[in-house]
């Protein structure tokens, strides 16, 4: 029988899975030894599935008991599909030098968001101190720590280990989405988180340092108070920046506190948590958390701060308002992500090849060692044909070693879990049950028998045995079909190479005649070029082969004639587009150059009116010049002249001489005549720079 519907997966059960639902994984392995023992109770008649009970004595039905054996193996578990709010940590060798060597456990772990979530507000007092809004007293962390809550441990609870935590990075960003991922235990931890320590913590599984009047408080209830714990106080400046990104979302300038994928996304990625120093000891984690704690006043209904009587460490009495308490706690939890990683050491993979050649195999776990068990499903259905199972009892025998000498050894398992091969994968994907059809429980009996009883499998065996039916039938059915497919096939290639035998003949048949015609063809081309002057009437009459020649080379004529006109006249357009181009070409370089001359000619008037320009300015100067002299002559003639002459000469011509010179061009009339010379030669500068351009 295929392995898919013979073999059996025999492993520990993850209780946090099946029966009480707790989140609790023992960690410790089983020696099964190659004897395993199959048990069924069936009946002679042919009775369904009624039990024994259920049927009058008169009916006389008897019953009877067949035992047969069942091959296991140990399969190494490399990676198990891991989805469960525990987490493991820490690192264990097995003490035995003949055990199972060492393995360590770590995980990494999201931290929820609740949605919508903002921090308390500042205290803010009334102007009249009457009343108040808010209740930190800043707008600061006081402390913000890591605190990792463990329910039980494996190993010795005194043994000195270090905790160090780590904040995941950019790459974990990239594959959280994927669970194939990180969803089994063969993930690579170190791709997804940041080199640098959050912190580190010195810890043992039992805190010798908390009181026994704290280990032992209860509530109200009778539940216990205490929660062991390990805690890493973190750099302040980490929560501030939380604070200041909650700040800023209360002002809707992000979106980061809408729900945990958002906050994961962009504010606090999550945890690895990993042992880096120890050995013996490993933690069952049920939750870690990322405790903020602030500052708050004391205030009533109205806002307003209350004090209360305080001693300081002199104990001098005084009144205070404040207090120190956690505002918030993001936490690990079944909303997010977590992931747990095991190794193992090369040793696991020794001993199951070495062990598997005596005969024993094993059950390790978490992500250890599971037994194969193959059941003999063909054996049973040839040996009971004719009976129906009522009960299958499948029986595991615990190997007894003796561990005394090893204080901290494990031992068997308290709960095994029986999943047949094929939906081992999907039974854990899924989360699902035991349904005692293709799942079932066992729990060790370590005081009478030491053995793992699964008390009726007769549901599993039936339903293998049905299935194998179903399969070999439709095995046949296949196989039926397709040996009359190939009959068919067969007896169409054969009557298909009949028929092209047949074929073959006739073609040897139209291959004489067309030789025959194409004689005659010949002699009646030669007799038409002998007599070229013969009559129609005379010349002899041609075969419909002879004309369907004659038509074939016409056409191939008329074929060859249109395609050499057709070329003409593709030639004949493309010289024509060519032309039509170059003189499109031809005057656009003449337009251009048509531009640039104007261009030139402007730029030569722009030249000529600024020399113009400039001539004039020179005229202008000298003339005010010769001016300023002939009135600076006149005016030092009159200078030796009496005060009391008025007229002179001298006098009579400087102002003759200034007279003209001041009609001629003041100073505004000069300056607006150089302004509009200057602009006017700079537009047409422009101008001309811009047509050479374009």
């Amino acid at each position: 029988m295929p392995a898919t519907t013979s073999t059996i997966r025999f492993g520990e059960l993850n209780k946090n899975k099946l029966i009480s639902r707790r989140r609790i994984m023992k960690v410790k392995y089983l020696g099964v030894l190659l004897l395993a023992l199959l048990s069924l109770y069936g009946c002679d008649d042919n009775t369904g599935t009624l039990g024994m009970d259920m049927l009058p004595d008169s009916d006389g039905i008897s019953a009877k008991t067949e035992t047969f054996d069942v091959s296991t193996k140990s399969m190494l578990a490399d990676k198990v599909y891991s989805k469960t709010s525990t987490g493991y940590i820490g690192k264990f060798t097995d003490p035995d030098p003949k055990g199972f060597g060492n393995y360590e456990a770590s995980f990494l772990a999201e931290l929820n968001c609740t949605e919508n979530f903002t921090f308390p507000a500042v205290y803010e007092e009334s102007a009249d101190g009457k009343s108040g809004k808010g209740t930190m007293v800043k707008d600061e962390v006081e402390k913000i720590q890591l605190v990792v809550y463990y329910s039980s441990w494996f190993g010795d609870s005194l043994n000195a280990c270090r905790m160090s935590a780590y904040e995941l990075n950019d790459e974990w960003l990239k594959v959280r989405k994927d669970p194939d991922k990180y969803r089994y235990t063969n993930i690579d931890t170190k791709l997804y988180h940041e080199s640098k320590a959050l912190g580190k913590k010195a810890y043992t599984a039992y805190d010798t340092s908390v009181p026994d009047s704290v280990r032992k408080a209860t509530d109200s209830n009778g539940n216990s108070t205490y929660y062991p714990n390990i805690t890493f106080p973190l750099d302040k400046e980490l929560g501030n920046n939380i604070l200041k990104l909650n700040r800023q979302y209360q002002e809707k300038k992000n979106d980061f506190f809408d729900n945990s994928d958002k906050f994961i996304e962009n504010v606090f990625k999550g945890v690895y948590l990993q042992t880096d120093y120890g050995d013996g000891t490993i933690l069952y984690v049920d939750r870690v958390d990322l405790q903020m704690q602030f500052r708050f006043h004391y205030v009533d209904s109205l806002g307003v701060k209350l004090t209360k009587k305080v001693t300081d460490k002199n104990g001098e009495a005084g009144t205070d308002s404040t207090y120190l308490a956690t505002a918030v706690a993001f936490a690990s939890t079944k909303e997010v992500i977590q992931a747990n990683k095991f190794e193992n050491s090369e040793k696991l993979a020794e001993k199951v090849n070495n062990d598997n050649e005596k005969g024993w195999s094993y059950l390790k776990s978490p992500a250890g060692i599971f037994t194969e068990a193959t059941l003999p499903y063909d054996e049973i259905a040839k040996k009971l044909a004719n009976d129906t199972l009522n009960a299958v009892k499948l029986t595991f025998t615990n190997y007894k070693q003796d561990n005394q000498e090893y204080k901290f050894s494990m031992s068997a398992p308290q709960t095994v879990l029986l999943v047949r091969q094929k939906d081992m994968e999907s039974f854990f994907v899924n989360n699902e049950l035991a349904d005692n059809v293709t799942s079932f429980v066992a729990t060790h009996n370590s005081v009478e028998t030491n053995q793992y009883t699964f008390k009726n499998i007769a549901r599993l065996v039936s339903t293998c045995i049905n299935e194998k039916k179903a399969a070999k039938q439709k095995a046949d059915s296949v196989k039926a079909v397709k040996a009359k497919a190939d009959s068919i096939k067969a007896a169409a290639v054969k009557e298909s190479a009949a028929k092209a035998a047949q074929p073959t003949a006739e073609d040897k048949n139209s291959k004489a005649k067309a030789e025959k015609t194409n004689a005659k063809q010949q002699k009646a081309v030669q007799t038409k070029e002998n007599a070229p002057t013969a009559s129609d009437k005379t010349a002899p009459k041609l075969t419909k082969a002879q004309k369907d020649s004659a038509k074939a080379v016409e056409k191939a004529a008329k074929a060859k004639l249109k395609a050499e006109k057709k070329a003409k006249s593709d030639s004949l357009k493309l010289a024509k587009k060519k032309a039509k181009e170059a003189a499109k070409a031809k005057a656009a370089a003449a337009k251009k150059r048509e531009q640039i001359q104007k261009a030139r000619v402007k730029l030569a008037a722009a030249k000529a009116k600024d020399e113009a320009r400039k001539a004039a300015d020179a005229k202008a100067k000298n003339v005010k010049t010769t001016v300023r002299k002939n009135a600076n002559t006149a005016k030092s003639e009159t200078a030796k002249t009496p005060a009391t002459t008025k007229n002179t000469p001298a006098k009579k011509s400087a102002e003759t001489n200034t007279k003209p010179a001041e009609k001629k061009m003041t100073l505004k009339e000069r300056e607006a005549l150089k302004d509009s010379i200057i602009a006017k030669a700079k537009r047409d500068a422009e101008a001309a720079k811009a047509k050479e351009k374009k």
